[in-house]
C-alpha cells in the first residue's frame, strides 16, 4: 500500500518539478512570465481538457451606483475598471485590523467578458468566478444560469481580501509556487494558504458587513431589521448565456438574492433568526465560490 501511494504520488511530483522549473525560467523574464509558465505547466499537464468557454456577459443593470461599486454590485458588472463606492471604501478602512491594508480607493473592478488576459482565461476557463491581481480585480458571470446567486458579497469580500495580500507583498510568483506544493501534496491548487487564510476571513467581513453603518449609507432603504435585505439590496440584471446546444446566446433575467444564495452573519440575533426561517428575503447561507 505504501509502495502503491508513492507511486500515484509521483505523477504529481513530476508536474511541481516542472512548473517549478517553468518558474525559474520565467524569473529571467520577469515575475508575471515565471507564473504564467507555472500555470502553463499545471493546467496542460495536470488537467489537459481545458478549453476556453464562450463568455457570459451582463447585458443591462440599471442599479450601480455613478459612485462606483458596493458590495451587491459585483453581480451586474459591466465598465471596465469600476471603482469601489465611497462607503465600501471607508468599511474597508474601519476594517483594516482585520482585512489587512490596501490603497482601495486604487481597487479597480473589471468584467472577465471585457478582458483577453490568457493568464485569467485559464483560470476562468476552470469555472473561477474571481481573480485578483494586485489593485485589478476580474469577476466572471457563472457558466449556469443557477449559480448565479454565487455573485454576491462573500466573493466580493473574498477578492478584496487578495488585495489586501498584495498590498502586504504577495506577488503572483508567491500564489503559483503555493499552489504548486498544494498541487504535489495531492491537494486541488486553490487550496493553497493564500486562498486558506482569505477564507478564514471572509464571514467576518460579512458580519461585519450586515451590521455597519457603512452599508446603510450604500444601502438607505434598509430596515430596523439589519438581518432582512433592502429592496436595492435585490436588484435585478440581465445576462446573456452561450447555449452550448444550440449554439447561440440566450438572455436570462435575475433578480438578485430572492431566496436562497446569500450569506448571512454567523452569529445573528434570535429575532433574525426566526425571520431568516420565515421569509424569502432574508439574508441566507450562500454556497462557496469558485475564486
Amino acid at each position: 500500500m505504501a509502495a502503491g501511494g508513492s507511486q500515484r504520488r509521483r505523477p504529481r511530483r513530476t508536474v511541481a518539478f516542472a512548473i517549478a522549473g517553468a518558474g525559474i525560467i520565467g524569473l529571467l523574464g520577469g515575475a508575471l512570465g515565471g507564473a504564467a509558465g507555472a500555470f502553463w505547466v499545471l493546467e496542460t499537464i495536470g488537467t489537459p481538457r481545458i478549453a476556453p468557454a464562450a463568455k457570459n456577459a451582463v447585458l443591462a443593470y440599471d442599479a450601480m451606483p455613478a459612485e462606483g461599486l458596493r458590495p451587491v454590485d459585483v453581480a451586474g458588472l459591466r465598465r471596465d475598471g469600476t471603482p469601489l463606492h465611497p462607503c465600501v471604501i471607508s468599511f474597508l478602512q474601519e476594517q483594516e485590523p482585520l482585512i489587512g491594508k490596501a490603497d482601495w480607493a486604487s481597487v479597480r473592478f473589471h468584467p472577465e467578458f471585457r478582458n483577453d488576459d490568457i493568464i485569467n482565461e485559464v483560470a476562468f476557463a476552470r469555472g473561477v468566478l474571481g481573480i485578483t491581481r494586485q489593485n485589478d480585480i476580474y469577476i466572471a458571470v457563472p457558466r449556469d444560469p443557477s449559480n448565479l446567486n454565487q455573485l454576491n458579497e462573500r466573493l466580493f469580500f473574498h477578492e478584496l481580501a487578495h488585495v489586501a495580500q498584495y498590498a502586504a507583498g504577495l506577488n503572483i510568483g508567491d500564489y503559483a509556487t503555493s499552489a504548486v506544493a498544494s498541487y504535489a501534496n495531492g491537494e486541488q491548487p486553490k487550496q493553497n494558504f493564500y486562498e486558506e487564510e482569505v477564507r478564514s476571513k471572509e464571514q467576518a467581513m460579512l458580519d461585519a458587513w450586515y451590521a455597519s453603518d457603512q452599508r446603510r449609507a450604500c444601502h438607505p432603504d434598509v430596515g430596523e431589521d439589519m438581518s432582512r435585505r433592502a429592496e436595492s439590496e435585490r436588484p435585478e440584471v440581465q445576462y446573456a448565456f452561450f447555449d452550448t446546444d444550440k449554439g447561440e446566446y440566450v438572455i436570462v433575467k435575475h433578480r438578485l438574492h430572492v431566496g436562497r444564495g446569500f450569506a448571512v452573519p454567523t452569529n445573528p440575533t434570535p429575532a433574525a433568526a426566526n425571520a431568516a426561517s420565515a421569509t424569502d428575503d432574508t439574508v441566507q447561507p450562500a454556497p462557496p465560490d469558485e475564486s
